[in-house]
């Protein structure tokens, strides 16, 4: 090799070694992400909006709470979406929110812990107090009013009673939760109690007049059309002896005289199978006579086209 040549050779070795960056001048440096709140309390069904920072050691600040990803550490707990929202779970306890930035693989937590809130109160629907004819019957509600102002419906959650059943009886057990059925004249207490906890509300039965009983259950629309897949609403309504009405859609048994054709389930909705005709029927029992079960019926036909 000339002399020449091994110049040239060191002269661009050297200019291609110069040319290489610096390690120490421009290693990777990786930011810390920085959550507030770091720590928080939640109730069931509440929100929280973390905000998330990204740092650089002597350098800029930004904001990244769009640009991270999150995850808690039990979803039955706390959620969180991928801007950051953490909702409380169905199920108490402390959490941990894991925050990544996927652009540098900083990680951060926050630590959230969700309680059961309180309830203040119940509220009965009807109140503070009803009047009823003895044989009649009407299905009562009870809202459950929590510290967080929220209100949910608790009539299936509750413990119904009566102050005496001789006067009126309420279901506490599916499908008749808060069914009051007005039994002889005088009055009572109807109580919906949250179990495991001193929180009930109440209202006052009086039952008076004369014995109101079902005489007939009329079922709209009849006939009645659904097409083999889709479905249609039944209602019913009971006709009494004094005249007056009452929709018991969801108190009455339905029953379709040909399952293969169409069925119907509980709340009165039918759904068409295949092509023909069936009866649709809803009962009412409402009592007993000489040791044998007293049955009020209403049909309608069905048409399956």
């Amino acid at each position: 090799m000339s002399i020449r040549l091994l110049v040239v050779l060191l002269a661009l070795g050297g200019a291609a070694i110069a040319a290489l960056p610096s390690c120490t001048q421009h290693a990777a440096v990786r930011p810390t992400l920085e959550v507030r709140p770091a720590t928080a309390r939640l109730v069931t069904g509440e929100a929280l909006q973390l905000v998330v920072a990204r740092r650089f050691p002597g350098g800029p600040v930004e904001l990244v709470t769009e640009r991270v990803a999150y995850a808690t550490s039990n979803r039955a707990i706390a959620i969180a979406s991928d801007r950051g929202v953490v909702t409380g779970g169905v199920a108490p306890g402390e959490v941990l929110v894991q925050v990544r930035d996927p652009e540098t693989d900083a990680v951060a937590t926050a630590s959230v812990t969700v309680e059961v809130p309180q309830v203040t109160s119940i509220d009965i629907v009807p109140w503070p107090s009803v009047e009823m004819r003895p044989g009649a019957f009407r299905r009562f509600t009870a809202a459950a009013r929590f510290e967080t102002g929220v209100v949910r419906d608790v009539t299936a959650e509750v413990q119904w009673s009566s102050s005496n059943d001789r006067v009126v009886t309420v279901g506490s057990a599916a499908p008749d939760f808060g069914l009051v059925t007005a039994r002889a004249a005088g009055d009572a207490i109807v109580t919906a109690a949250l179990q495991g906890s001193s929180v009930a509300g109440r209202t006052s039965v009086v039952v008076a007049g004369a014995d109101v009983v079902l005489r007939a259950i009329r079922i709209a629309p009849n006939p009645a059309s659904a097409p083999p897949g889709q479905t249609v609403q039944l209602g019913a309504v009971g006709v009494r002896s004094d005249g007056s009405e009452q929709d018991l859609t969801a108190l009455v048994t339905w029953a379709s005289s040909d399952e293969a054709v169409a069925r119907i389930d509980a709340r009165g909705i039918a759904t068409g199978l295949s092509a023909g005709r069936v009866t649709i029927t809803a009962t009412s029992r409402i009592g007993e006579a000489n040791g044998s079960p007293v049955d009020v019926r209403g049909s309608a036909e069905l048409v399956v086209p």
